[in-house]
């Protein structure tokens, strides 16, 4: 995406994994929002958000994983985040929200913690 911020799912071995780049803020949050909220509906077990590409992410990204985790619980969905960086794990663990969302620092990892979460399910 060079360097714009968006958002972009592709499917690897039947989990969707929903890449989002750039600066999550108020300006930019409503697609990112309307992409990730329409692969939760049509996931069919599993959702990987990899927000290794953010550059910043402030309350609204918060409010969106926030909604994203709310949807995936109601919908029975496993949900990971691929985050490794400072400008999104550590919003997320000063409002507590690391404490509620499955956070891998790899896309491999987050892929294989969704993949076991299903098969619980």
């Amino acid at each position: 995406m060079d360097g714009q911020t968006g958002a972009v799912t592709r499917e690897a071995d039947g989990v969707l994994i929903t890449r989002i780049t750039g600066e999550v803020d108020a300006a930019s949050t409503d697609p990112i929002r309307a992409e990730v909220l329409a692969q939760l509906d049509q996931a069919s077990g599993a959702l990987v958000l990899d927000l290794r590409e953010v550059a910043f992410f402030g309350s609204s990204g918060i409010s969106l994983l926030a909604e994203s985790y709310a949807r995936a619980q109601r919908l029975g969905l496993a949900l990971a985040v691929v985050a490794d960086q400072r400008a999104v794990l550590r919003p997320l663990q000063v409002t507590g929200m690391a404490d509620s969302l499955l956070i891998k620092p790899t896309l491999d990892e987050a892929v294989e913690a969704v993949r076991a979460q299903a098969r619980q399910a």
